[in-house]
């Protein structure tokens, strides 16, 4: 799916209410997962010398969604600090982990 975004007013009614913004996790955290993907994605670069891993990648089909969900997480984040009230789209894309992928020549 698409992310959602909302506008600043919106987030601000929600909090009001107590609103929580944290999907309840079941299994690991989501760093766990982030972290074990992460790990494959380093043994694709090792192998291939790259990490354009296609989107449906047969070997690992959740590797491919993985990736592309990291680019729009950057995505968000950047266009976020560019424009400061544009409507607040969650993103999970902190600074370790772009330099976590930009340490195997991730492409954005």
């Amino acid at each position: 799916g698409t992310a959602a975004c909302m506008s600043p007013d919106k987030v601000q009614k929600l909090n009001d209410i107590g609103f929580s913004w944290e999907a309840p996790c079941t299994g690991g955290s989501r760093n766990d997962t982030w972290n074990k993907r992460f790990k494959e994605l380093q043994t694709f670069y090792f192998r291939f010398g790259h990490c354009l891993v296609p989107q449906k990648y047969p070997d690992n089909p959740k590797l491919g969604h993985w990736v592309k969900m990291q680019r729009a997480d950057y995505q968000r984040l950047m266009k976020r600090s560019k424009d400061p009230t544009a409507p607040a789209c969650k993103s999970r894309m902190t600074k370790g982990r772009i330099e976590a992928l930009e340490s195997i020549n991730f492409v954005w």
